[in-house]
């Protein structure tokens, strides 16, 4: 993953951390802060304006192009870790210090519900299944579109 990402990531963390304000993100703050990561996903994957304009409008087609584009941006995003497994710990953590209370516990509802359904074993596809059962359980949260 990108090093620029990841230090943009870090400096807004320790802004956060040592500005000692309370403030947090707010659901459309952090879609702002995705958006990157998902342009970054798409160049990288070489996913279609087609495929990316269906999945803006919550359609999630059962293409291998758009189940690894999800996977890159979980990865991105700290959802799925190196092994390629959903890394819930990490999820509460980042989610914890960066977003509203309220948010959270919202979110959180839907990452581990959605954690519990899944069986795939292929990366890509269980990204994409995890998005979908996130999409699905709460369109409002989803940061991937």
């Amino acid at each position: 993953m990108s090093k620029v990402y990841f230090c943009s990531f870090a400096l807004a963390f320790l802004f956060f951390e040592l500005s000692n304000v309370d403030a947090k993100l707010s659901i459309s703050q952090m879609k702002s802060i995705a958006k990157p990561w998902s342009q970054k996903c798409a160049s990288k994957i070489g996913t279609s304006q087609e495929l990316l304009e269906a999945h803006r409008r919550g359609e999630f087609p059962e293409d291998q192009t758009l189940m690894c584009y999800l996977l890159c941006n979980a990865k991105m995003a700290k959802i799925i870790d190196k092994n390629d497994q959903i890394d819930l710990a990490t999820v509460k953590q980042q989610l914890d210090i960066m977003a509203e209370q309220p948010d959270v516990e919202r979110m959180m509802t839907a990452f581990k519900t959605c954690a519990d359904k899944m069986t795939a074993t292929d990366p890509c596809r269980l990204a994409y299944e995890y998005s979908q059962c996130y999409y699905d359980m709460d369109p409002e949260i989803y940061m991937f579109s």
